[in-house]
């Protein structure tokens, strides 16, 4: 399951994965909020985090992860990755390859420090 994170700003999509995380979860929770942050900002940045509670993702997840990114690349300012999962990690790394906007990775001990990244050049204060 997909969580959206309150605590950003209106330009900031933050989302947390919990458990086992499908392709309606991109559908119907990611895809609405970037939509509507859209409607609003040309630019956002996007907080993603999978911690410990994080169980994994089907493939049409994953799927839906990079049309998701893929479609909206121009629109990104900045992507903060959260994990400590191996696999994630190193799949994101691959990914991300294709694109032209900044991402990085944190450890789940380092998320204050993903979430002050992510904010750099928001146009909202938190």
């Amino acid at each position: 399951m997909i969580q959206i994170l309150a605590d950003f700003p209106d330009d900031v999509l933050g989302i947390s994965a919990v458990g086992k995380v499908t392709a309606a979860d991109f559908r119907t929770v990611v895809l609405p909020a970037l939509s509507d942050k859209r409607s609003r900002h040309q630019r956002v940045g996007f907080y993603y985090e999978l911690g410990p509670k994080f169980r994994g993702m089907t493939i049409g997840a994953a799927w839906e992860d990079a049309k998701i990114d893929i479609a909206n690349w121009r629109a990104w300012r900045h992507i903060a990755l959260v994990s400590d999962v191996p696999w994630i990690v190193n799949y994101m790394r691959k990914i991300v390859q294709l694109f032209h906007h900044r991402v990085r990775f944190f450890n789940t001990d380092e998320a204050d420090v993903a979430r002050e990244w992510v904010l750099e050049g928001s146009s909202h204060s938190k």
